[in-house]
């Protein structure tokens, strides 16, 4: 193996690299430590290496992460067919775009976003949707650990908006959990057997 490989569980969290210290650059762009702003840790993983591919195991309090894309304040997000921008920013919890929205996947969803320009803002996260599966959903949403959003969607809700404080360090966290997810089959309206909540059209951060 010449090439760094990345082990990732189901919500995208990094368990173990596969890489050499020539690598280091490469893998600091891409992945960040969620708990330390500065990837000292992870940096120092690299430093420490000898010649050839060496593991490095990620454990305790370290939570390694795909490196979001810095988000500019005010620019929509789409998850639209072809125009499809999300995967810059989801972490897990969301199917393969549609023409013109992209479901949900189980009952969790994970957005991350690095806005640098929003530190210490109070902030407005808007989230179009096109629609939810069964008559109601409930949602709740926490930013960087904290409760921010909790509420019952309902068939003809059109969007999700909640306020949050950017952090000092420009990095955004945000959980959904999404209980009431059931597959289409469950409820005999189709064969379709995915897991789905809410299906997304596009979405925005503003300022408040």
């Amino acid at each position: 193996i010449e090439k760094p490989v990345i082990y990732e569980n189901k919500k995208g969290e990094v368990k173990k690299i596969l890489a050499s210290a020539a690598d280091k650059q490469e893998i600091m762009e891409k992945y960040t430590d969620m708990k330390d702003s500065t990837d000292e840790w992870l940096s120092e993983q690299f430093d420490k290496m000898g010649e050839g591919m060496h593991f490095i195991s990620v454990w305790g309090n370290h939570s390694v992460k795909k490196r979001p894309k810095e988000y500019v304040l005010g620019s929509e997000i789409s998850f639209a067919g072809a125009d499809y921008l999300g995967e810059d920013y989801v972490i897990n919890g969301m199917y393969n775009p549609e023409e013109y929205f992209t479901w949900t996947q189980g009952k969790e969803m994970e957005m991350m976003f690095y806005i640098p320009e929003g530190k210490g803002e109070k902030l407005v996260f808007e989230m179009d949707i096109a629609g939810i599966l069964s008559t109601k959903q409930d949602v709740e949403a926490k930013v960087n650990g904290e409760d921010v959003y909790s509420n019952t969607l309902h068939e003809n809700d059109t969007k999700l908006e909640f306020e949050f404080e950017c952090p000092q360090d420009g990095w955004v966290d945000i959980k959904f959990s999404l209980p009431d997810a059931v597959s289409p089959n469950s409820l005999g309206v189709s064969i379709d057997t995915r897991e789905l909540a809410v299906s997304v059209k596009k979405l925005v951060i503003n300022r408040k």
